[in-house]
């Protein structure tokens, strides 16, 4: 490829940081951004760039993907979620996976990853995204994603990582400039980002932390008992509890 292709490196200042740093870097009017350890397939870019070139409106287009072993072998097919706002923000769920494809303008208008954020930056960076425009599933498998023990998402949290889900609700919420009809999907954002932060603290040990914050979800929005993805943090941090205290 020549000269299209550069690399480079810095000093590790969070994933955040490398990614607003890449995208400096770039030049282009659409950007992706693959992690580590995640593979575009050979015609992502086109298929993507295609379906966002014909959209008048959508200013990221997502795929679905595969998850993949240590050895690149599919575990499973992932059928990402056709966009929704009122799932991404109500439901506090990252919608788009590996190989979202970005139009450079909307980068720009909602500014970029956020380098508080080390444990949720793409939800933060997809929250304000979609108040830039909606977001378009391409339902064709063009990527893969990794899953192995050593990797960032499979970490076990902190406490610092576990308080970003209510710190993320809380900024977003204090906006001035959220539309009427987002801001009524506050009660039920922040009971999810609590169950999800339940989750983390449960993850990094801190059981107390973690029923406070099952607790406090359940009173912040009882509907959300109803909740698939409620329910999956909640009964994820309740085993998670019961293994550390039978390992103590």
């Amino acid at each position: 490829y020549g000269r299209s292709i550069f690399w480079e490196s810095q000093p590790n200042s969070g994933q955040s940081a490398a990614v607003n740093h890449g995208f400096s870097r770039s030049a282009g009017n659409m950007v992706v951004c693959l992690g580590a350890d995640d593979r575009l397939h050979p015609r992502a870019i086109e298929r993507l760039s295609e379906r966002l070139r014909a959209s008048q409106t959508a200013c990221v287009a997502y795929p679905d993907f595969r998850l993949i072993d240590e050895r690149g072998q599919t575990v499973r097919h992932i059928s990402a979620p056709t966009y929704d706002q009122r799932r991404l923000i109500a439901n506090f769920q990252c919608l788009p996976g590996p190989g979202a494809l970005i139009c450079r303008d909307a980068w720009e208008r909602c500014g970029g990853w956020s380098c508080r954020f080390r444990q949720i930056p793409d939800l933060d960076f997809f929250f304000r995204l979609s108040l830039v425009g909606p977001f378009l599933r391409v339902s064709e498998c063009l990527a893969d994603f990794r899953v192995h023990s050593g990797s960032t998402t499979y970490r076990p949290s902190t406490a610092e990582m576990a308080a970003e889900p209510t710190d993320l609700v809380n900024r977003f919420f204090a906006r001035t400039n959220l539309p009427i009809e987002v801001r009524k999907w506050e009660r039920e954002s922040r009971g999810h980002a609590l169950a999800l932060s339940a989750f983390l603290y449960s993850s990094a040990g801190h059981g107390s932390d973690a029923l406070a914050g099952l607790t406090r979800a359940v009173l912040t929005n009882p509907m959300g008992l109803l909740s698939r993805v409620f329910l999956v943090h909640l009964f994820r941090s309740l085993a998670n509890i019961r293994r550390h205290l039978f390992r103590t």
